[in-house]
C-alpha cells in the first residue's frame, strides 16, 4: 500500500482551495442581506510606506487611505526589513474615530505585538514617543514657521500587554484576532494625520486595523470585498510574498463565482417566465 506524502505545493494549493471557499461564503453572505455593522475592507498596496522624510512631509510614501470616519478593515503586512507602514488619514467632517490593533491568532503570532501611533496636530501626546517619528518629524519641519499648536504631537498606544490576549472573530474574513492598543481620538477636518504601524522589537507579520465607526457599505464595497476576503486568505497584499500559483487559482476561482451567479441569476429569470406563462 502505498502512503499518501505533503507535497510543499499541497500547501498553497490548500490554502488557495480555502480563499476560494471564503470567498464564496463571502458571495453568498452578500447576496443574502446587506452586510451590518461592517467594515470596509482596505488592503496595503504591495509597496513600501517607510521612505526617507522630506521637508514639510516627514511620511511621503504614506498610503492614503479614504475618509477615516467611516467604518473600515485595514489589512497589512509588517514585511522583513520594513521599518514600519504608514497609512495618511483624513475626515469629511469632525470625526470621534476609535482605531484599534489586530493581529490574526496564529501559533506564529502568539508573541506578535505591533503597535501604532497617531501623529498630526491638535492631539493629546501620550506614550514614550519612538526615536524614529521624533526624527522625521524634525527633519521635516526643520525650515517651518509653525503657528502655537500646529506642530504635530503624537499619541502612542501600545499593545496592552497582557499575558492572556482578549480575542476577536472576525465574520466578514472568517479570522479570529488577537486584540491590541485601541483608541479613540478627534479628527478635524482639513487636517493631514499619519498613523504609523511598528514593533519595536523588529518582529514581522500580518495586521489588521479597525478604523472609524460610520457605515456607508455600497454595493460596489459588497462586490470588491468578496475579491478582498480571497486575497486575504492567500496573503496577496502588502509586502506578503506573492505566488503565481496563487494568483491563477484565485483567477480561476473567482471566474469560477461569475459563472455560478451568473447562472443562478438566469435561472431564476427563466423560472419567472414559466411561472408567468405565455
Amino acid at each position: 500500500m502505498h502512503r499518501l506524502r505533503y507535497h510543499p505545493g499541497m500547501r498553497s494549493l490548500w490554502r488557495s482551495l480555502a480563499a476560494g471557499a471564503a470567498a464564496l461564503l463571502a458571495l453568498c453572505a452578500l447576496a443574502a442581506a446587506p452586510p451590518a455593522d461592517a467594515h470596509v475592507p482596505f488592503l496595503e498596496p504591495d509597496r513600501r510606506s517607510d521612505a526617507p522624510a522630506l521637508q514639510l512631509d516627514p511620511f511621503p510614501k504614506a498610503v492614503r487611505l479614504p475618509d477615516a470616519a467611516v467604518s473600515r478593515a485595514v489589512y497589512g503586512t509588517l514585511a522583513p526589513g520594513e521599518a514600519f507602514d504608514v497609512y495618511r488619514l483624513t475626515v469629511s467632517r469632525p470625526a470621534s474615530t476609535p482605531v484599534e490593533m489586530l493581529v490574526p491568532k496564529t501559533g506564529g503570532y502568539r508573541d506578535f505585538r505591533p503597535a501604532f501611533a497617531l501623529v498630526g496636530p491638535g492631539l493629546p501626546a501620550a506614550g514614550a514617543e519612538p526615536a524614529f517619528i521624533r526624527e522625521r518629524l524634525r527633519t521635516a519641519n526643520t525650515a517651518v514657521s509653525l503657528v502655537p499648536g500646529a506642530y504635530p504631537r503624537v499619541l502612542v498606544v501600545p499593545d496592552p500587554g497582557a499575558a492572556e490576549r482578549a480575542e476577536f472573530y472576525e465574520p466578514f474574513s472568517f479570522t479570529s484576532y488577537y486584540r491590541g492598543g485601541a483608541t479613540r481620538v478627534d479628527l478635524k477636518p482639513g487636517v493631514t494625520y499619519y498613523l504609523v504601524v511598528y514593533d519595536s522589537s523588529g518582529q514581522t507579520g500580518e495586521y489588521a486595523l479597525g478604523i472609524g465607526e460610520a457605515e456607508r457599505f455600497t454595493a460596489g464595497d459588497a462586490l470588491r470585498s468578496v475579491v478582498a476576503v480571497a486575497r486575504i486568505k492567500l496573503g496577496l497584499y502588502g509586502q506578503g510574498a506573492f505566488h503565481w500559483l496563487n494568483a491563477f487559482i484565485l483567477a480561476a476561482l473567482l471566474a469560477g463565482l461569475v459563472a455560478l451567479v451568473v447562472l443562478l441569476v438566469r435561472r431564476r429569470v427563466r423560472a419567472r417566465a414559466t411561472v408567468a406563462g405565455p
